[in-house]
């Protein structure tokens, strides 16, 4: 009897599944204290990118106290964390929690891009072009004003990326464009809020895309200016 429930109680826990691991990325720079929840570690991928295009490095990333002109009273204080990459090069951004093979990333597009209400820019990664376009039409007041959408169109599917809600200075920036999960279809990192204080990084991957879309939203990393 002890042998069968030694037994049974180690096929019991070995059932229970353990939680998936959370995707997410960072960008190297200062941020508010209260809104940085990572601290020193390692497990990062490191996408840095130059003339020649990206590569996908092994990295560890490192935060510091800093000093935070928007919050801090003093010149001594020191409530802002820097955040810092162990790469030889400053990467434009840091990814973790899901298989990234150290290489050359097939990278698109690696500068920041604003795009506006009516503007259409093509993605074409292998054989396969995809389109991202903004609907809507500027106000008097806003260039991105309510119910403005980004979308993700190839030629049998259309996609909603990101809906304009509560227009205050809304923007939309894509930030890089090309394959980073390895599966030869578009992923992409967008900065794209309603608010102009506001920055919410936005990772989509083709990997983590749900039936009938053509990406899915893998990680978001929020963050205030004042």
């Amino acid at each position: 009897m002890l042998v069968n429930f030694i037994v049974f109680s180690l096929l019991a826990t070995a059932a229970v599944p353990s939680p998936p691991t959370p995707i997410e990325v960072v960008l190297p720079g200062l941020y508010h204290g209260s809104e940085m929840p990572f601290r020193t570690s390692s497990g990062w991928i490191a996408v840095v990118c130059g003339e020649l295009g990206c590569v996908a490095e092994p990295a560890s990333i490192r935060t510091e106290f800093a000093h935070d002109e928007i919050v801090d009273t003093t010149e001594h204080e020191k409530t802002g964390v820097e955040v810092t990459a162990s790469t030889k090069q400053v990467p434009l951004f840091l990814v973790r929690g899901f298989p990234v093979v150290p290489q050359r990333v097939m990278t698109i597009l690696h500068q920041r891009l604003i795009i506006e209400a009516g503007d259409m820019k093509s993605l074409r990664l292998l054989s396969a072009p995809v389109v991202l376009t903004v609907e809507g039409q500027p106000s008097a007041t806003e260039l991105l004003p309510d119910g403005t959408k980004l979308l993700l169109k190839n030629e049998n599917t259309s996609q909603v990326i990101y809906q304009v809600g509560d227009a205050n200075d809304a923007h939309i920036e894509l930030l890089w464009a090309g394959d980073i999960d390895g599966d030869q279809k578009l992923d992409f990192l967008v900065d794209a809020d309603d608010h102009y204080n506001v920055s919410s990084i936005q990772l989509f991957l083709s990997s983590k895309a749900k039936k009938g879309a053509l990406v899915g939203l893998a990680a978001v990393l929020t963050t205030t200016g004042c």
